[in-house]
Parts: C-alpha cells; structure tokens; sequence
C-alpha cells in the first residue's frame, strides 16, 4: 500500500505501533511504580505503628504501680521535727534503695493528730511509741514490722545543784512531761504513785510538746524535774546532760515499733518487713544505731504486745476523758 506521495505505508504504521506500545509500556510502569509506592508506604506506615507498640512498655499491674507511689513513713513527733528529720534520714535513704521506690517522711504537730492521721491511713509505714502499735493492731488492722531491741524506760531529771535527792522531795513540786499521750508520760505518773505520791494532787504534772522541751525547761531552771526517754536523754549535748541529774527510773516496756498499713499489698508488707528487718546495728543501720542509741532491729512478739494492754486500756480512758 502506497501513500499520497507514493511512499509505502507500512514505516509510518509501524512508528505509531512503536509509540502505542511506548505509552502502554509507560502507563504500566506508572502504574506499577505507583502501585509499589503506596504498598511501600502502607508497609512503612504500619512497620511504623508497631514499633511505636513495641517500644512502648508493658501495661503494669497494680503491685508494679504502687512502686512508683511514695511510701508514706510516719514519725513520731517525740522531739523537734528537724531532729527527727535528720535522725530517719539515713533510714529513708536505705529503705528508697531496697524497695525501689520513693518514701516521703511526714509527722503531726501532736500525738492526738498522729494517732487520728494513723487511723485516717495517712502512713505506710507507722513508726510509734509502743502503746500506739498495739492499738493500731487491735483497731486499726495494722501489721507488726519491726521493733528497737533496746527496752523503753523513763528517766527522772533534776538540775544538778537541786536540793531535790529523793523521791519524795518533789512532794509540791513540778514534774514536766512530754505529750499527755505519751508511754513516758503514763511511766512518770505511775512512778510518783510507786513513791506514794497522786500526780495531780501532790506533785503537779505539766505536759510539754516533746521530750527536748521538758528537758531543757529544766536545765534553765524553769521547772523542779522532768521525765523523759532515757535514750532521748542520753543523745543530748554533753553540756546540757553535765548540768542535769538522774534522780530515779521508770519501769521498762517494750520500745518504739514499725507497723504496716492495712492497705499495702500482702508482697509490700513482706517487702518492707524484710527490709525493716535487715536495718540491723552489724548492717545497714551501724550508723543510724551508734547515733541514736537503739541498740539494733528486731521482730515485735506476741509477748510484747501482751505487756501494752495496761497501756492501751489508759490510752482509750484518756481518749474518753472531756
């Protein structure tokens, strides 16, 4: 077949063959280009997303999360704040390394307000005078943790230079005390009754908000004598231990104890019992005991808190008193 020029046709067939076969071979490739583009995208997108999953941490349960909240650590406001402060400290530090987890230290202005916190579950862990353990398990479903070995026992100051050398030569004098709760406070009384005097009739009883302040009121002479913790004696200054004197001693009983809040977890309680437990004066706690006097840790019985039920029972009467 020839053209209008007389040329044949088949070369301008063949080049328009060629370029159809071009454009359906480039559409192909576009397509297919595309085609992998968006495939690549999709695999990018969703190799994306689960890394973002797998990079993200495990859900925890609820005994890994009680881990990341601070272990609330109840002091007794016995002495000053800032020395109860700087005296737990070591033992903050220690417990926040083998629990792994934050403790944050916290008091009350009183006893009356830290036995009602303590009710209200506002501690963890409990550190208390001992009368206030045992009602703390009776009523409050706290657990025994630990206890100081040293036995708890009152000591009877005057100022050294006193004319006061017996008993009861504090007969119309004034005894100071520390918070009218205290276990001390209970020992004082009932040593004035052991040397056949009534406190509150004979001897005059006058509470002071903690140990520090009846010792030093009468070492500047503001009052005839003072009971106090023996060991709370003992860590004062030895410029104010030569001015004062010892003029009798309480009973014993058993010493400060650690309790657990109902609301820990059965492996937090064990946790923190063995902790509390390895703080001993040959480990971990050397330090905290040479400087405070305790003596070691130990385990808390049943025949020690048998020995608090007096204590309890005038506890609950002062309680009820208006």
């Amino acid at each position: 077949m020839l053209s209008e020029n007389g040329n044949k046709l088949i070369p301008v067939l063949g080049s328009r063959v060629l370029s159809q076969r071009a454009c359906l071979l480039s559409a192909i490739f576009t397509a297919i280009t595309v085609l992998t583009i968006t495939t690549l995208t999709l695999i990018l997108t969703m190799a994306t997303g689960l890394n973002r999953v797998w990079a993200q941490p495990p859900p925890m349960s609820v005994a890994e999360k009680s881990f990341e909240t601070p272990l609330q650590f109840g002091l007794l406001p016995y002495i000053s704040t800032r020395k109860l402060f700087t005296y737990y400290l070591p033992l903050k530090q220690y417990l926040e390394r083998t629990l792994g987890r934050p403790v944050r230290m916290s008091t009350a202005p009183d006893f009356a307000t830290y036995i009602k916190r303590a009710e209200e579950g506002s501690y963890d862990l409990y550190h208390t005078a001992p009368h206030f353990a045992a009602l703390a398990e009776q009523a409050y479903g706290y657990r025994r943790v630990s206890q100081y070995r040293r036995v708890l026992e009152g000591s009877i100051l005057v100022a050294r230079e006193s004319d006061i050398k017996k008993a009861t030569d504090l007969r119309g004098r004034t005894l100071l005390t520390p918070d009218s709760l205290a276990i001390i406070t209970f020992l004082g009384e009932q040593w004035l009754r052991d040397n056949g005097m009534q406190p509150g009739v004979d001897v005059k009883v006058k509470n002071t908000p903690s140990h520090n302040n009846a010792i030093l009121a009468v070492m500047h002479g503001e009052a005839d004598a003072a009971v106090t913790a023996s060991n709370v004696f003992e860590t004062m200054l030895d410029e104010t231990r030569e001015r004062l004197r010892i003029l009798g001693k309480t009973q014993r009983v058993p010493n400060v104890m650690f309790m657990s809040s109902p609301r820990l977890s059965d492996t937090e309680y064990r946790q923190l019992r063995q902790a509390m437990l390895s703080f001993t004066a040959k480990g971990a706690g050397k330090e905290f005991f040479a400087k405070t006097g305790y003596v070691d840790m130990v385990e808390i019985t049943d025949n020690d808190m048998q020995s608090l039920i007096p204590f309890v029972i005038q506890l609950n009467n002062k309680f009820d008193m208006p």
